[in-house]
C-alpha cells in the first residue's frame, strides 16, 4: 500500500497539522499558578487561638528559594520581588520532567 500525501487544498486536515491545531487552541487556556512561601503543621487548637499580629513560623530559610506550581505540579523555582509595589516571583528555575525527584512530582500538599 502507498499513501499519498497531497497539498491542504481543502482536503481533511494531516495529523501533524491537527495536533498543531490543538496544541494552538490551548494556548489561550488559563491555569492556576501558586507560589509556596513555606509549610507547617499545627494542632488546630493552636490555630484557633491565633491573634492578629501573631506570627506563624514556617520550615525553612526566608532566603529559600520559592517553589512555583501550576496546577499544583511543581514548575520551577523562584525568588520573590516587588514590582511597583507589588509582589511578584522572579523565575530562577525551570524543573524539568528530567530534574524531578519522586517527591517533587507528588501534587502541593493543601
Amino acid at each position: 500500500m502507498t499513501i499519498i500525501k497531497k497539498k491542504n487544498d481543502g482536503a481533511p486536515p494531516t495529523a501533524s497539522r491537527a495536533n498543531r491545531d490543538i496544541a494552538e487552541s490551548l494556548m489561550d487556556v488559563r491555569v492556576k499558578i501558586t507560589v509556596e512561601v513555606g509549610q507547617t503543621r499545627m494542632p488546630i487548637a493552636d490555630i484557633l487561638n491565633l491573634k492578629i499580629g501573631e506570627m506563624i513560623a514556617l520550615a525553612g530559610n526566608a532566603k529559600d528559594p520559592l517553589k512555583i506550581y501550576v496546577n499544583d505540579k511543581l514548575f520551577g523555582m523562584g525568588e520573590a520581588v516587588e514590582i511597583n509595589g507589588k509582589v511578584a516571583v522572579r523565575i530562577t528555575e525551570v524543573v524539568g520532567k528530567k530534574t524531578l525527584t519522586p517527591d517533587s512530582e507528588i501534587k502541593r500538599s493543601a
